[in-house]
C-alpha cells in the first residue's frame, strides 16, 4: 500500500470476539486488529491479522478480563501503531506502546479516566490538526460527545463537540474523512435498526 488505509473487521470465534478499526500505513501489511478469547478463563487475546500471516502480539493478552482494546493509533510518534485499552468496569485507560507486534511499554494515561465507565472511548483521531491522536468519548446515557486533545499519553485540554450530543440510541461506528475535505467526520448507526449517517 502506498497510502494510509483504514477498515473495521469483526472476528468470530467460539470464545467470543470484538472488532476495532485498524490502520495500515506505507508498506506495512497489517490491515486488521482483533481481540478474542474466553474472558472467563484466559483473558482477552490481542493479535493483528495480516495478509501474510497471523502473528500473535507479545504479550498476546491482559490477564485481567475487564480490559478491552478501544483504539489503535501512533500515540508516541514513533510511526508504530499502539493499542489503547479501557477498563469496562472502572473506565481507566492505558496504552501499550508497541514496536510492531511487541509491547515495549505499558503506560497509564493522564488523567487515567473520565469519571467512570458511562463514558466510553469511541475512537482515536487527530481532531485539532496537530498530528497527534486525540480521544473521542461518548456518554452512554446522555449521548454526550467530548474530545480529549492529547499530547502523547497526556490530555492537555478537552472540548465538547458541536452539537455536543446525539440520541443515546446512536453509536459511533467510525471516524475518518468521509467527504474529502481533509476534516474529520464520523459515521454511526442506531442499535438494532441498521440505520447509518455521517456527521461533519
Amino acid at each position: 500500500m502506498d497510502a494510509t488505509k483504514s477498515a473495521v473487521a469483526t472476528f468470530v470465534t467460539s470464545g467470543g470476539s470484538t472488532s476495532v478499526p485498524a490502520t495500515s500505513t506505507g508498506t506495512e501489511s497489517r490491515t486488521f486488529f482483533a481481540q478474542q478469547g474466553d474472558r472467563r478463563a484466559h483473558g482477552m487475546a490481542a493479535r493483528p491479522w495480516t495478509m501474510t500471516g497471523d502473528p500473535p502480539l507479545t504479550p498476546d493478552r491482559l490477564a485481567d478480563t475487564k480490559w478491552e482494546v478501544r483504539g489503535l493509533a501512533d500515540v508516541n510518534g514513533d510511526t508504530r501503531t499502539d493499542l489503547l485499552w479501557q477498563n469496562r468496569q472502572t473506565g481507566d485507560l492505558r496504552v501499550w506502546l508497541m514496536d510492531q507486534t511487541t509491547r515495549v511499554n505499558d503506560v497509564e494515561l493522564t488523567p487515567k479516566s473520565f469519571g467512570g465507565f458511562a463514558w466510553q472511548v469511541r475512537g482515536l483521531a487527530d481532531f485539532n490538526g496537530d498530528g497527534k491522536p486525540d480521544i473521542l468519548w461518548h456518554h452512554q446515557r446522555s449521548g454526550t460527545l467530548y474530545v480529549w486533545l492529547m499530547n502523547g499519553t497526556t490530555a492537555v485540554s478537552g472540548v465538547y463537540l458541536t452539537p455536543s450530543s446525539h440520541a443515546s440510541s446512536w453509536q459511533i461506528a467510525g471516524l475518518g474523512d468521509f467527504n474529502g475535505t481533509a476534516r474529520l467526520t464520523s459515521s454511526g448507526g442506531t442499535s438494532g435498526r441498521g440505520t447509518f449517517m455521517c456527521g461533519t
